[in-house]
């Protein structure tokens, strides 16, 4: 068997795939959507897909972007029943951000590179992990610090927004009244909350405010935000 061929789609409107007749590898991925494994083939990174009726044809393999061709291209109504099988539910594709633009919100010093060594070992309390959780359409927020040792939580309460001077002032409330061996470091993580905030509670409180590239806060709160990639029912 040789190497499949690379699939290619062109961009084309939806008046025009119904002028031209809709091809056999585009209505397969269609009906594929009926049939529910269309969830998983959009979860798929790149390469080539076999479709579960031709598994051996190469002309029928299909690509992630063939399957975003299929459904994006359909009329807004349309558009709108389909995106509903998609795991992200969304109708257009997210923009990413770009990485230097978060490597800004800090200065150089304050990253997580220049943390104590004995942080890492979590054998004393009092050094803390933070993050933001955004609430649905982004509307709400409430900040969250856990203790790297005993995994205790604050919850910080943000109820006008999420910019620096909120969650700063949010957050000096929440630990002032914590002892000072409870007060060595906070990690927070990427997000633009902390903008401008860092040096502010460094002072207020003593204590060394610092920026991970991932934190554990993080890792355990952002589990439970979005659904784990679907995958394929039995028979298909």
């Amino acid at each position: 068997m040789g190497t499949p061929p690379v699939p290619v789609m062109k961009v084309r409107t939806f008046w025009q795939f119904k002028a031209d007749g809709m091809s056999t590898k585009v209505a397969a991925t269609r009906a594929g959507f009926s049939e529910r494994y269309g969830r998983y083939l959009v979860t798929k990174a790149g390469g080539v897909i076999p479709t579960s009726k031709f598994p051996d044809d190469f002309s029928m393999r299909i690509s992630p972007e063939t399957i975003y061709q299929s459904v994006y291209v359909l009329p807004k109504g349309e558009l709108k029943r389909e995106v509903k099988r998609l795991r992200t539910g969304r109708a257009v594709r997210m923009p990413h951000r770009q990485t230097d633009v978060r490597r800004q919100i800090v200065p150089e010093e304050l990253l997580i590179t220049h943390r104590r060594p004995d942080i890492e070992d979590r054998a004393l309390p009092g050094d803390w992990e933070g993050d933001c959780i955004l609430g649905k359409d982004g509307l709400s927020q409430i900040g969250t610090l856990v203790d790297r040792m005993t995994r205790y939580a604050i919850l910080l309460h943000l109820p006008n927004g999420r910019t620096g001077e909120e969650t700063r002032d949010a957050m000096v409330a929440a630990i002032g009244d914590l002892p000072a061996e409870m007060k060595r470091s906070i990690t927070w993580d990427q997000g633009s909350e902390m903008r401008g905030a860092y040096r502010d509670i460094a002072i207020a409180h003593s204590l060394k405010v610092l920026q991970p590239t991932f934190t554990v806060g993080t890792r355990n709160q952002r589990a439970h935000q979005r659904a784990s990639a679907a995958v394929l029912s039995q028979g298909h």
